[in-house]
């Protein structure tokens, strides 16, 4: 999927496709990602990357533009084990489609 940067076209929920299935590190995470799995899209202003990791990289200057960040990354939230979406996660666009009505 394309990522969709503009703030008035971002969608509401997505679906997972089979792509996180598909990588090595799905197995690790502490809820596995599962195809047509609902998420729910962070609002706009929390599509940015998270800074609480930065005093480790001693020579490395972390890139904390937004925009570049939305173009390769959307944040949403999934559902915890009481249905309710307040699982954070950071992950690719091409891992998930656009709802469609059938």
């Amino acid at each position: 999927m394309k990522a969709i940067i503009d703030k008035e076209k971002i969608p509401k929920f997505l679906i997972v496709n089979d792509e996180p299935e598909k990588m090595p590190h799905n197995k690790h995470l502490s809820k596995p990602y599962k195809k047509g799995e609902i998420v729910k899209v962070a609002p706009f202003e929390e599509q940015v990357r998270c800074d609480k990791y930065d005093h480790m990289f001693k020579y490395v200057k972390p890139d904390n533009d937004p925009e570049h960040f939305r173009q390769k990354y959307v944040v949403v939230y999934r559902k915890d084990e009481n249905g309710k979406f307040t699982l954070k996660y950071t992950e690719s666009w091409k891992s998930f489609d656009l709802l469609t009505k059938k």
